[in-house]
């Protein structure tokens, strides 16, 4: 890649890891702007999941140091994030199965697609207030992992707005979904080198996108403990619908 190029992902990491770790989604934006930049999906895929594994692990990490949520023994916070990794790791296995199988042109629509649905659910999903439930948690934990197996992203969002509109509180919801993402996605690289051995792999991408998002981690995990994130989340629904829109358009 060209020295410009590498520093533009670089960027964009940064601004995506900071919005991911400070709002508990985000950085899975940068799949369909990789996508129209013109890098292959699957690539982008495989590329995306690594750097999840490591930043959001990271992101848990300060967020636990930061007490924006606490990981101890017995917390619910805690019994939260056991739960959704014990029926995200199947569900990832069965995202990277579809995504390995399908076609560049498929996954393109299908990332196009999802990121218009997600897009719409974060403007609208505010307005429902549901009660807390452990089966409603299990379900959107398990769709969230699915996508995060086929489109590298698309865990965030619907894993924290999930929570939060069961009755999680917000920097709690923030917290569990960082981790949760840092240890299914770790298992989705697993799958993916099983499954597809090195083919998808491109060093410099892959790379760029972990110095950017590195180096925004724990600024954004210090930032959720001094303020709230208020219009965020309006923002990246907006984002969401126009770069599914273009994804698609590009196919």
């Amino acid at each position: 890649m060209l020295p410009e190029l590498i520093l533009t992902i670089i960027v964009i990491a940064f601004v995506m890891e900071f919005i991911d770790a400070f709002a508990g989604m985000g950085f899975g934006i940068v799949t369909p702007i990789l996508v129209l930049m013109g890098y292959s999906p699957h690539e982008v895929v495989f590329a995306v999941l690594v750097n999840s594994a490591i930043l959001s692990l990271s992101a848990g990490i300060f967020h636990h140091i930061f007490k924006n949520v606490r990981f101890t023994k017995k917390s619910k916070s805690s019994k939260i994030s056991k739960l959704l990794v014990l029926f995200g790791l199947f569900s990832i296995l069965l995202g990277v199965i579809i995504a390995v199988e399908i076609s560049d042109t498929v996954l393109k629509a299908y990332i196009g697609a999802i990121f218009i649905i997600m897009g719409f659910v974060l403007l609208f999903m505010h307005k429902l207030k549901l009660k807390f439930s452990w089966k409603k948690l299990i379900g959107i934990g398990s769709f969230a992992s699915i996508n995060k197996g086929i489109t590298g992203g698309g865990f965030g969002p619907v894993l924290t707005a999930g929570q939060i509109i069961s009755g999680v509180k917000v920097k709690n919801a923030v917290g569990i979904s960082s981790l949760v993402e840092g240890i299914i996605s770790t298992a989705g690289v697993f799958f993916y080198l099983l499954l597809a051995k090195l083919e998808y792999l491109n060093w410099s991408l892959m790379i760029s996108l972990m110095i950017g998002g590195l180096a925004s981690t724990p600024l954004a995990a210090f930032t959720v403990k001094k303020i709230q994130p208020k219009g965020l989340k309006l923002t990246m629904a907006i984002f969401c619908i126009i770069l599914g829109i273009l994804t698609i358009l590009k196919i």
